[in-house]
């Protein structure tokens, strides 16, 4: 990090940003490359974007870090709710800004509806250029709330609406504020900024709309619906690859993940690795144990099974079950990781409380065999018993072996299990069951 630094403080701004960039990529658990690229951003004026690395650098900090990272965000959070006035334009922001002004003119002018649509559409494709220039110019974007509603763009609309909300403007007494937060209300375009939208009311044509006017989350809505084919479209997925690809690109990370399933099991998974790689890094389950089993096993890619227990681990402290009896049964077989049998019991238990069959059957044998944990017959019944009771197979024959062969024995329950198991086709059962038969005669 120290050529980031140095680049930082000799006020070479771009090498620094990019040095940063490269240390992330490189190890995405260290603070540091989102707390340079965090002061980087702030210098260049993108304050959400430094806010939201800064909250990632205070995610993975030290203890000791962490107050001092803390007030770094917090002073962001403060730069970043200064009225718009404070700000101060470039020649070309300000430029274009004058025309953003001629335009709301000339359309509060206009002598018919035709003209003032087409004039409030040319706003608003002029005016995202501008924030992307200017992004805390609050009264552009009340404007662009107002034309949004007027124009009927739900996507737009509910997006600025989350915009206004995250600039702290649902406490502004300013009347022109508050008509167009009731406008947003009453149309369903202000929701929480943490729920998704309700693609279910939407139409087909507002969804593709708004996916045409950059709104990444709409984009992915229709990859999915034409992956499927639901909505009234038909299953397409050469479209469903365009929107996904469209989303992605804007880093949407379902859409990222959506991507990398279609794209993978060809002869080169590369660049689905690498589209898992984004959505994993931003927190996706999903993509981390899917790129997890891609590095594994080498699924048209080098294997790299430390990459891959690194992500599979990722997804188990999350708390997604697949990938927690995924990592136990490795510790317990030795499988890409050091055999740990007590680490293997610690994940079986956290799969298991969830009710994943084969975590539940695992836990069972090893508590059975007394392997990373001491040997519990009454527990091993209780977990086989779970499995069993969902109907597994396996589950049912172990179960049936341990009232056959355990030291509280009950034949009558034996068979009960072991034909449970057989009448599915589990063959140690079928030849269980007619070992027992036989020597019942």
């Amino acid at each position: 990090m120290k050529s980031a630094n140095d680049a930082f403080k000799a006020n070479d701004v771009e090498i620094a940003l990019e040095v940063a960039k490269k240390a992330i990529q490189l190890d995405a658990n260290r603070y540091e490359g989102y707390a340079l690229t965090a002061l980087v951003l702030e210098k260049q004026g993108h304050l959400d974007e430094a806010i939201q690395q800064s909250a990632k650098a205070l995610e993975f900090a030290p203890a000791e870090k962490k107050t001092s990272l803390a007030a770094f965000r917090d002073s962001l959070e403060k730069q970043r709710r200064k009225p718009s006035g404070a700000q101060t334009f470039s020649p070309e922001a300000r430029r274009k800004y004058d025309v953003l002004m001629l335009i709301t003119a000339d359309a509060d002018k206009a002598k018919s509806a035709y003209e003032r649509k087409t004039l409030l559409q040319e706003f608003m494709s002029k005016s995202a250029e501008f924030l992307s220039l200017a992004p805390m110019q609050t009264n552009i974007i009340v404007l662009r709330a107002a034309a949004a509603l007027e124009l009927d763009y739900p996507g737009t609309g509910w997006l600025i609406g989350r915009r206004l909300k995250e600039l702290g403007l649902e406490n502004s007494d300013d009347p022109a504020v508050r008509k167009v937060l009731a406008g947003l209300e009453r149309k369903g375009w202000l929701a929480p900024n943490n729920i998704s939208r309700d693609w279910n009311k939407w139409t087909t044509e507002q969804v593709r709309a708004s996916a045409e006017h950059g709104d990444a989350e709409a984009a992915g809505a229709l990859g999915w619906w034409y992956l499927w084919g639901m909505s009234g479209l038909a299953t397409n997925t050469p479209e469903a690859i365009k929107w996904f690809r469209k989303a992605a690109e804007q880093g949407e990370f379902q859409a990222q993940r959506n991507l990398a399933m279609i794209l993978e099991n060809n002869t080169d998974n590369t660049e689905a690795v690498n589209l898992y790689r984004k959505a994993a890094a931003q927190g996706d389950i999903m993509a981390q144990y899917n790129v997890s089993i891609i590095y594994i096993y080498g699924k048209g890619v080098a294997k790299d099974q430390p990459e891959g227990v690194k992500w599979l681990r990722k997804a188990a402290e999350q708390g997604f079950v697949t990938a927690q009896a995924s990592l136990a049964w490795d510790f317990e077989n030795g499988f890409a990781v050091a055999k740990d049998e007590t680490e293997a019991v610690n994940w079986y238990l956290k799969a298991a409380a969830q009710g994943a069959v084969t975590a539940q059957r695992g836990l069972g044998g090893m508590y059975r065999d007394g392997r990373g944990v001491a040997k519990d017959e009454a527990e091993a019944v209780k977990w086989f018993r779970k499995a069993a009771e969902q109907g597994d197979m396996e589950g049912q024959y172990l179960l049936g072996v341990m009232y056959f062969n355990g030291r509280t024995k009950d034949e009558i329950e034996a068979v009960k299990w072991y034909r449970k198991a057989a009448e599915q086709g589990w063959g140690p059962a079928q030849t269980a069951l007619k070992s027992q038969q036989a020597d019942s005669k």
